[in-house]
């Protein structure tokens, strides 16, 4: 606001041909001098004493006494600047009539400038608590259909290794536990973020199809068509497990026939795909989506809302299930989570 003043007062005075009073320019910008020293201890004393509606009264009052002794600490340094100003320049009015005029025309604008602060104080620390609170809300959502995921794929594996033991197919059965181990190990040694690199996705999925070809013995055929620069690009974590799971319940557990599986993944201008496609007998007319693609649809949105979308689509044999997600990477300035 100095600088400002400053500018408007030497630019009127050039426009108008006259002489800078440099005496007055430092007089009339000294307060706001001053305000650049005090402002930031009367944003701290506000935030110490935020008016609250269970308190209001108390710190009202409590800041219209602050607001008089900034603005009394402001007046001071102009009355000081003024006596200065006039000793040098040797005027010659009365030191009366200065006193009387800075405290007329400028106590009450120091008094309504504290206010000011103080408003603004509030209303910043309001919009960042309230972005926190969001970020937190979303998260806490977040992790909340995630942990609905979990416990569905640990019940639908543990009910594939009772059946294979009720088939004394022990080797079988040691051999899908030690898969299970190893991706649960994988899955708590990873970071609790929001997105991972595809890659890591990748290989919690190729942790998961080991057991599920345990269980499928021979009949499950894999088919991986992964562009390799779209190995970095984030996605959410967890989030292809429930369409493989649907591929292979649909098309596979259903039929003793075997079955192929394909997952696909390229960049596509701003956008990732990421595809997984079965060659069963394809999506009914009416479909009622379970756990795992409601949450996956709503793990999207909730993440990125519109750029976002999940397609379910019959194919001449079979079904694809396409991700489509805004392409983006982690940065070192933009940690994800």
């Amino acid at each position: 606001m100095a600088v400002i003043n400053t500018g408007q007062y030497v630019l009127s005075n050039v426009l108008k041909n006259q002489n800078v009073d440099w005496g007055g320019l430092l007089l009339w910008s000294a307060g706001w001098l001053v305000w650049a020293i005090v402002t930031p201890l009367v944003m701290n004393w506000a935030r110490r004493y935020p008016i609250e509606r269970d308190k209001m009264a108390l710190r009202l009052m409590v800041h219209f006494a602050a607001g008089l002794v900034a603005a009394l600490v402001v007046f001071v340094a102009e009355v000081s600047v003024s006596y200065v100003v006039r000793t040098w320049s040797s005027e010659s009015s009365p030191p009366l009539i200065s006193f009387l005029g800075i405290f007329t025309y400028k106590f009450h604008v120091n008094l309504l400038i504290y206010w000011v602060i103080v408003g603004i104080t509030h209303a910043y620390d309001y919009y960042i608590q309230k972005a926190d609170l969001e970020n937190a809300l979303a998260r806490a959502q977040w992790l909340a259909l995630r942990m609905q995921l979990q416990p569905h794929f640990l019940f639908n594996t543990h009910h594939a290794i009772s059946a294979l033991v009720l088939k004394k197919e022990n080797d079988a059965a040691i051999q899908m536990l030690t898969r299970l181990s190893d991706l649960l190990r994988l899955t708590l040694e990873s970071p609790q973020t929001n997105e991972i690199p595809l890659k890591k996705e990748l290989e919690f999925i190729n942790l998961y199809l080991d057991i599920q070809s345990i269980r499928f013995a021979n009949r499950l055929r894999i088919t991986r068509d992964i562009d390799s620069a779209s190995l970095d690009a984030l996605v959410p974590n967890w989030i292809l497990q429930p369409l493989v799971e649907n591929a292979l319940e649909h098309a596979l557990a259903a039929t003793s026939d075997s079955g192929e599986l394909v997952i696909q993944s390229r960049c596509s201008g701003e956008n990732l795909i990421v595809v997984i496609i079965d060659d069963g007998p394809g999506l009914p007319d009416m479909i009622n989506e379970g756990i795992g693609l409601t949450n996956t649809r709503k793990r999207l949105r909730q993440l990125y809302g519109d750029r976002a979308r999940l397609i379910l689509q019959n194919r001449p044999r079979g079904v694809s299930a396409t991700i489509q997600l805004p392409l983006h990477y982690e940065t070192s300035n933009d940690p994800i989570g």
